[in-house]
């Protein structure tokens, strides 16, 4: 599950639990974030808070105000983005700490090609079994991502999909799809991140617009997906489940 980027989201300059850098406040984060300007100074804090949380240090208020507002502002870019909306309200979702079923819209599933291609595995199955009323498919965890689709990418992770069918009156054959992510972010123990092998290749970036367009990495940024999922021990954040639901008519041979 990867993170956000071509975000929004305040001032380098707060005292903190942290004693290297200053960590910032949400409108320089949001300065950050959009314009690149001041990355090597937010870079050097993601850096240190993710050493903390690796040693497994305790984390001050301040530390954790740090943490919210970055997320927090990931999240509003994402949702002031069309491509990333969903992807920024699962954000959202998880940072309120409701921990309640989200229904997400199938758009951000029927985009990503790993997703089609389980798809139609499992409308071959109801077509090859002669659409048996009530029949239900169901594939093997897999990761749902898609580089090629940005809300698939962000807002997706491992997943399942399964398909039931039947007939409609007319006889035709009806699929009703239901696909699920559980929005539990990957571990640094899972990530297999430790301070002996810490580095931007056990990390992804995070780009703003101006890093894109120069094409220098200098302006992005990167974070790991085990500072996210710290965000729960730290009770920042709450996992729960994400899933959507939507009906196809299969198309005849």
């Amino acid at each position: 599950m990867v993170l956000w980027s071509l975000l929004v989201g305040v001032s380098l300059a707060s005292s903190s639990g942290a004693s290297d850098c200053k960590l910032p406040g949400r409108l320089s984060i949001f300065w950050t974030l959009s314009t690149g300007l001041g990355m090597p100074k937010l870079q050097k804090c993601i850096d240190q808070v993710e050493k903390q949380a690796i040693r497994k240090e305790k984390f001050t208020e301040r530390d954790k105000r740090f943490l919210t507002d970055f997320y927090r502002t990931l999240a509003f870019g994402g949702k002031a983005l069309i491509f990333l909306r969903q992807s920024g309200r699962l954000m959202t979702h998880y940072l309120n700490k409701k921990g309640t079923d989200y229904v997400l819209h199938h758009r951000i599933f029927v985009k990503s090609d790993k997703v089609q291609k389980k798809m139609k595995t499992l409308r071959s199955k109801v077509r090859r079994n002669g659409c048996i009323e009530g029949k239900t498919y169901k594939s093997n965890r897999f990761d749902m991502t898609d580089r090629s689709h940005w809300d698939a990418h962000v807002g997706l992770y491992y997943g399942t999909i399964q398909v039931t069918s039947s007939r409609d009156k007319k006889g035709r054959c009806q699929l009703q799809w239901y696909a699920q992510v559980p929005w539990v972010w990957p571990t640094y123990k899972a990530l297999n991140l430790r301070i002996d092998n810490f580095s931007n290749k056990k990390r992804f970036l995070v780009p703003t617009i101006r890093g894109l367009a120069s094409k220098n990495n200098k302006y992005n940024l990167y974070v790991s997906d085990g500072l996210g999922a710290h965000l729960v021990t730290l009770d920042l954040a709450e996992t729960f489940l994400s899933y959507a639901k939507w009906k196809e008519t299969m198309a005849e041979e």
